[in-house]
């Protein structure tokens, strides 16, 4: 079996992957303004249950065994006729995002990173309000991967974020709308989770250069030095009470 038919195979059954992985998203908010993003999603204990669905002559095939550590930029998987629709803004915050795709069957290990650099506060707001959309959008992303690349069919579609972001101010405000047709969208995936033991986790981690002043947020928490603000959690604590999902912070 050729690794390209594993891979499809792979994103075929991803509502498997979707419904059990660990997603965590870091903010490094620099002095001028701009800053360093991270959006990690561990989908290894998915994988794990998804190889009890994969007959044993694939397990054992060569390409099963291979390992995966590739590093792309969004603008190298988009078809070129959609980057002649990009703005000049939307070009740049592509090229300059860079996705790691880990991946070794046979350790059940599955990880793929998506992080990019804002060089000031104009980048950064930009990359924050629209990331989102370019992930979820059906045709973004060439060939089948897109499916786990955060695509609204795979059920990583975070595309129900509003972000507010000027130095010294962050904001994200779930449009309650937009995540509950993601919820519906999404049905049988969060249907299997609610049924079930599964679920997927989620962390913010903010870093910031000075101290937080004040912030609005039922589950956040600071460091010592009020530097580092992280919340937590779960898809299904999410999906129960989704104000939960906001925070508000003055730095």
């Amino acid at each position: 079996m050729k690794y390209s038919r594993l891979l499809t195979f792979l994103f075929a059954i991803s509502f498997l992957l979707t419904s059990c992985y660990d997603a965590v998203q870091k903010i490094q908010f620099t002095e001028n303004g701009g800053g360093n993003t991270s959006y990690s999603i561990d989908f290894s204990k998915g994988l794990a249950m998804v190889k009890a669905f994969i007959p044993d002559s694939i397990q054992q095939s060569p390409d099963f065994s291979k390992k995966v550590d590739t590093t792309f930029t969004l603008i190298d998987v988009m078809p070129d006729s959609l980057k002649k629709t990009k703005s000049e803004e939307a070009l740049r915050m592509l090229s300059a995002t860079i996705i790691n795709m880990n991946m070794d069957m046979a350790s059940n290990q599955f990880k793929v990173e998506f992080k990019g650099t804002s060089n000031n506060e104009a980048e950064l707001r930009y990359r924050l309000q629209n990331l989102d959309k370019e992930l979820s959008a059906t045709d973004n992303i060439a060939g089948g991967a897109k499916g786990l690349a955060g695509g609204a069919s795979s059920g990583l579609n975070t595309d129900y974020f509003i972000y507010e972001y000027k130095k010294g101010y962050f904001k994200r405000t779930v449009d309650t709308a937009a995540f509950n047709r993601s919820l519906a969208q999404n049905s049988a995936i969060y249907e299997m989770m609610q049924g079930s033991g599964l679920d997927a986790n989620f962390v913010l981690e903010m870093m910031f250069p000075k101290s937080v002043k004040k912030y609005k947020s039922t589950l956040l928490t600071l460091s010592s030095d009020k530097k580092v603000a992280t919340l937590k959690y779960s898809m299904k604590e999410a999906i129960k009470t989704p104000s939960i999902m906001n925070v508000e912070i003055e730095y």
